[in-house]
């Protein structure tokens, strides 16, 4: 045996910190940009949905056009596969928008004004003047914090959200608000629609917040109501005498933003988030990548991963962590045989060590990682110079499970549908299985706190 056991219980990157004293600010910001772009792809924080994509390139590309900044070709836009609401600018043009903020809008003015406001804080440079603040050293452990075991998408994004968008200051998110207005009055959009969204957005903090929950914030700017604004509303007032472009003018906005968000998921849910290539343990709320042709069996001991034709397999066993001893040192103290390919893990925020361990004429590959328990990994194999690689690989993939990973039941999903002759939102809200039906109903629509819809309208509901 390579681990020594009386019993079992079973129950991305590094920080990259960066200042204008060691690099020119602007290739340095780009170069982060670039880098916190690569690792979201790479990981597959992106929601793919090619004609949605296409729909946002659309109006990114015509705000950009209009807003005359020299650099056009730099910007990338993204829909980030993430229930919650926000959406930010990263340097060198990368534009974000949560998949969960878009359930919240209800015009293509809405989204150009969301899209043209990140797009604002890259023309006008502000991560460049934000350097000051601390601005690089955030945006560097955004991605760190998103990828990790130490966090989600969620957090991340919610904490780049409130921590960037601080730094930036009420000045920088004024300016921001103003060059956004101007961009969509250019392309012909009611720039009314801003205040619109952001009074959605404010009115769900004020829900949350009565609720008892945890308040979302996007653009936390306004501590008023965004419609009470003074400044806002010169802002709006100033866009409008804005001349439109005719050139860039983007036509038939309502039909095509409703086509493009009917059945687009609500929140985060396991079917959204998981993949068939990982096995997930829900009680213990770990995952493992596993080749194809592998399968997995849970015991009350382990869980064993084997090759589908048997001559390899991992054993994956639990044991009560001493958070005073190093992996290195539980791998070696559990172990018997000679330890050789040993190697320090640090991966997805997980402290480990592995090594091969060979008593006799018997070698196997074995692993120690913490996480709430120590987990021990014993694999197995008739060739294991030839399936070593593979069990290396499964060990290096283990991670926590995020929170969309957790979460189990039916998808659901944001549809619209026409009001039938007499319906109320309460009773168009009955079908949803949501908590807090009603009011969120009224918040996706923008009937929020009271008012009801018109026979006929367009309205949203949320339903599997």
């Amino acid at each position: 045996m390579a681990f020594n056991i009386n019993k079992s219980i079973l129950s991305i990157t590094s920080i990259v910190i960066l200042t204008s004293q060691s690099i020119s600010v602007e290739s340095g910001l780009k170069e982060i940009g670039k880098e916190k772009f690569e690792e979201m792809e790479k990981n597959g924080l992106f929601y793919e949905d090619p004609e949605l994509q296409r729909y946002l390139n659309k109006i990114g590309n015509k705000l950009v056009e209009s807003s005359g900044y020299k650099k056009i070709d730099a910007f990338t836009f993204r829909i980030v596969d993430d229930g919650t609401i926000n959406a930010f600018a990263m340097p060198g043009g990368y534009i974000y928008v949560n998949r969960g903020l878009l359930n919240y809008l209800n015009s293509e003015a809405e989204f150009a004004g969301i899209v043209g406001h990140e797009i604002a804080h890259v023309t006008a440079n502000h991560h460049s003047e934000g350097t000051t603040s601390n601005v690089i050293q955030k945006i560097a452990s955004f991605g760190t914090y998103m990828l990790t075991g130490s966090g989600n998408l969620a957090s991340a994004a919610q904490m780049y959200g409130a921590e960037v968008g601080a730094s930036f200051g009420r000045k920088r998110e004024l300016e921001a608000d103003r060059l956004g207005a101007n961009y969509i009055a250019k392309n012909g959009y009611d720039v009314e629609a801003i205040i619109d969204a952001l009074s959605t957005m404010k009115y769900l903090e004020m829900h949350q917040r009565l609720s008892g929950n945890k308040p979302s914030s996007y653009h936390g700017l306004y501590a008023s109501h965004p419609r009470s604004d003074r400044r806002l509303k010169e802002i709006i007032k100033s866009a409008k005498q804005v001349e439109t472009d005719e050139e860039n003018l983007i036509s038939d906005v309502t039909t095509d933003f409703r086509k493009h968000i009917q059945n687009l998921p609500w929140g985060d849910h396991a079917s959204n988030k998981r993949t068939d290539q990982r096995y997930y343990h829900n009680n213990l709320g770990f995952t493992v990548e596993l080749p194809d042709g592998w399968s997995v069996n849970a015991t009350s001991g382990a869980v064993i991963a084997q090759s589908d034709d048997g001559d390899a397999s991992l054993r994956i066993m639990l044991r009560k962590r001493d958070v005073l001893i190093k992996p290195e040192e539980t791998l070696k103290n559990l172990s018997t045989g000679k330890l050789s390919s040993e190697e320090a893990l640090d991966q997805f925020g997980l402290k480990g060590y592995t090594a091969l361990a060979s008593d006799k004429n018997l070698t196997k590959r074995v692993a120690v990682i913490d996480q709430n328990y120590s987990y021990l990994f014993e694999g197995s194999a008739k060739d294991i110079k030839q399936d070593d690689p593979i069990l290396l690989k499964i060990i290096k993939s283990f991670r926590s499970m995020t929170e969309g990973e957790m979460i189990t039941g039916p998808p659901l999903y944001v549809r619209y549908i026409q009001v039938p002759r007499g319906q109320t939102v309460a009773g168009l809200a009955a079908k949803s299985p949501i908590p807090e039906a009603e009011a969120t109903h009224r918040l996706i629509n923008g009937i929020y706190p009271r008012g009801e819809p018109r026979t006929g309208d367009w309205f949203k509901v949320i339903r599997p």
